[in-house]
């Protein structure tokens, strides 16, 4: 009997011990969790009215981000569309708004150091034709470009290389 007793009460405790060692190792997972999360450093809140559009983010890398959005208002057959460009702190460095006909639509971007591309198309054609906005991070310089392709395609990418945009 004694024999048995000693046996129960090491059953018991083995068991206790497994419980425990398990309530341990879930406190320890939950307290890595909580480290792992991330901080939230900084944050940008802009003032977001019914009718404009969601904007488009670019990643400038170590610029920063870029933002585009259509504006609902418009200056005559001309849409306004909005750019801003924020530091890798959150801040704003830079905004504008350029007047686009239209019809046209935000088809890609691409960002090449030093600079940042947007393209346009007429949104109804694949002959549609094209306008390239070119933005100097550093000199605020806005070109644009009018290209009219020769060919009806489908524009899935577009990228910058040198000087040139190959669509």
């Amino acid at each position: 009997m004694v024999f048995r007793s000693r046996i129960y009460r090491l059953c018991v405790a083995y068991r206790m011990a497994g419980s425990l060692l398990i309530f341990i190792a879930l406190l320890i997972l939950k307290a890595a969790a909580g480290i792992a999360q991330l901080s939230q450093p900084a944050r940008f809140e802009l003032t977001h009215e019914s009718d404009d559009h969601a904007f488009t983010i670019v990643s400038l890398r170590d610029n920063g981000i870029g933002m585009i959005r259509q504006k609902q208002k418009s200056e005559g057959n001309r849409k306004l569309w909005e750019i801003i460009l924020l530091d890798t702190a959150l801040q704003q460095t830079w905004s504008t708004q350029i007047a686009l006909d239209n019809r046209l639509a935000l088809v890609g971007y691409e960002y090449a150091p030093g600079e940042l591309f947007f393209l346009f198309r007429q949104d109804e054609y694949n002959m549609g034709d094209l306008h390239l906005i070119r933005i100097y991070l550093f000199s605020r310089a806005i070109q644009e470009f009018d290209i009219t392709p020769k060919l009806d395609f489908r524009l899935t990418h577009f990228t910058v290389v040198g000087n040139s945009a190959l669509l």
